[in-house]
């Protein structure tokens, strides 16, 4: 294989690791008493990109 990229990448990642609360900004139009919008909690994300590019 030699000068050949293999096809497949991989990636792994989180958001928050420290599970901090915070904003993520004000809302102007606020519906319902809520005048900001909270970040989301701790959270990961993996995943697999194919490359089916098969020009030579």
């Amino acid at each position: 294989m030699s000068g050949k990229k293999f096809p497949l990448d991989f990636f792994l990642g989180a958001d928050n690791l420290l599970n901090e609360k915070y904003s993520l900004g004000n809302d102007l139009n606020a519906a319902g008493s809520r005048f900001y919008n909270t970040a989301s909690g701790r959270n990961y994300f993996a995943g697999v990109l194919v490359n089916l590019n098969l020009a030579r």
